[in-house]
């Protein structure tokens, strides 16, 4: 079997994007108040909210919240297996981006 070149760089782009979500989300929590904002850029800014569900509120039901936990493995799963089974030509860092994305809100 030959050896998959693309599966360290999308392993390691999920990793990333997941301990870069983490590290704002504690730095957000412990030093911004709530309601406030930082300027990252003159384009970008983070501001600390308060929000139950997810994309803005959706999902605030337990039982629902599966229901996008059980998608978002999913998801994972699917990339990482067609990954495996050579299945993604390329746009590895792209499939990795998409993967940690969902990943983060388990």
């Amino acid at each position: 079997m030959r050896k998959n070149k693309g599966a360290p760089i999308l392993f390691w782009t999920a990793v990333i994007v997941i301990i870069l979500d983490i590290v704002t989300k504690v730095w957000v929590r412990t030093a911004l108040p709530v309601n406030r904002s930082f300027d990252v850029f003159h384009f970008l800014s983070i501001t600390h909210i308060q929000n139950a569900g997810v994309a803005f509120g959706m999902l605030q039901f337990e039982a629902l919240r599966w229901v996008y936990v059980v998608i978002a493995l999913v998801v994972a799963v699917v990339i990482a297996n067609s990954c495996r089974h050579h299945k993604l030509k390329s746009h590895f860092f792209l499939w990795g981006l998409i993967m940690g994305l969902s990943l983060i809100h388990i």
